[in-house]
């Protein structure tokens, strides 16, 4: 099953699929402050959520139609030691920005992070030419086979 966000990237310039995703998530963490109620708050939440979780996947397939085939490892290995390092220090910034302003500053810490890549991602859209040399690479959604290699293990053992 393909989320709805991975198949509209396939047919549209995912940079500006992109902007629109990282736009749209940003506003939602502009909105989490001002929500008046718990309900309110879990809809933007929820909105935010299928955004901003979406920003990854789409970043890694605008990288592979970017790569030639000899690249997509190394180039998947930089977006994964990116993605760690931004998972480490992320907590740090938001902590001492939450001290300065309280618990609104986590939402405004990440409104700021994602107007950044929106703004990023309009600059690649406008000075930096498509370097695609074909179709976009197809989006192919990974099983979770964890459990099932976990008990493949344990019969032999």
């Amino acid at each position: 099953m393909q989320i709805p966000i991975g198949r509209f990237s396939d047919t549209h310039d995912r940079r500006k699929v992109l902007i629109c995703v990282a736009a749209l998530a940003a506003v939602m963490c502009l909105i989490m402050p001002l929500a008046q109620s718990q309900r309110m708050l879990m809809i933007t939440f929820f909105v935010w959520g299928g955004l901003s979780f979406s920003l990854y996947p789409l970043g890694v397939a605008q990288l592979l139609d970017q790569l030639h085939p000899d690249e997509v490892v190394s180039g998947s290995t930089d977006m994964l030691v990116l993605h760690g390092a931004g998972s480490a220090l992320a907590p740090l910034f938001v902590g001492v920005i939450m001290n300065l302003v309280g618990t609104q500053g986590m939402p405004l810490y990440m409104a700021g992070i994602l107007f950044l890549l929106t703004g990023y991602a309009v600059y690649q859209v406008r000075h930096v030419s498509v370097l695609t040399a074909g179709e976009h690479a197809h989006f192919e959604p990974m099983m979770q086979t964890s459990h099932e290699i976990v008990g493949m293990i344990e019969k032999e053992g």
